[in-house]
């Protein structure tokens, strides 16, 4: 189920085993298929949302677990295929100029707190989109993103949907988990809530 404002989320962890994985991408290859492993995300952007930036260094070396937590799962659809994806769908040809659709289930890109609102397992993403934004204006939202600070803007449209589709002006690159997969003009993503489970 997935969590509610004010409510505790997770159980405590009982010795089950669990996977190390050290990259988004990986995380999503590994959960989309049936019956999945336990993860512990130890590198990438739900890592970071899972609250593990503070002891990443030593993560590996210190395998001291204090939660399982169920984990929600994105579904990327385009004339290229569909692929699942763990922190974020991202389409855009340019940081700077162009459409960017981002498609949030982590907080963070990067360095960049994009999303400060979202949530891994509240059954929804959270989205952003840029559609006539001028350089300048940019480069001031560009600034703020390490804090959260770009938001609201009147040039950013944000949203917050459990299945999106979207049609764009020109053909953008798409990233899933920080990995390019296509280029296309459209795009349809689902959430799958409750999809697997990571240890924290």
């Amino acid at each position: 189920m997935t969590v509610k404002r004010g409510e505790a989320w997770g159980q405590p962890y009982a010795g089950q085993v669990v996977i190390d994985l050290a990259s988004d991408a990986e995380i999503a290859r590994v959960v989309a298929g049936e019956a999945p492993p336990i993860i512990r995300a130890v590198g990438g952007d739900l890592a970071r949302t899972l609250g593990a930036t503070a002891h990443r260094g030593s993560l590996l070396a210190s395998p001291a677990l204090s939660s399982v937590c169920p984990v929600d799962l994105g579904w990327a659809e385009t004339s290229g295929g569909r692929r699942p994806f763990v922190a974020h769908c991202v389409g855009r040809r340019s940081w700077w100029h162009g459409e960017i659709l981002a498609v949030m289930n982590a907080q963070f890109i990067g360095h960049w707190d994009l999303a400060p609102r979202s949530h891994p397992n509240d059954g929804r993403f959270d989205v952003t989109m840029v559609a006539d934004m001028p350089i300048g204006q940019r480069w001031q939202a560009w600034r703020r993103l390490p804090t959260g600070a770009h938001l609201p803007h009147p040039n950013l449209a944000t949203s917050s949907v459990k299945a999106g589709s979207w049609t764009f002006a020109r053909p953008l690159d798409i990233w899933l988990d920080g990995e390019r997969w296509c280029r296309s003009d459209h795009l349809d993503i689902e959430v799958v809530p409750d999809a697997f489970h990571a240890a924290i």
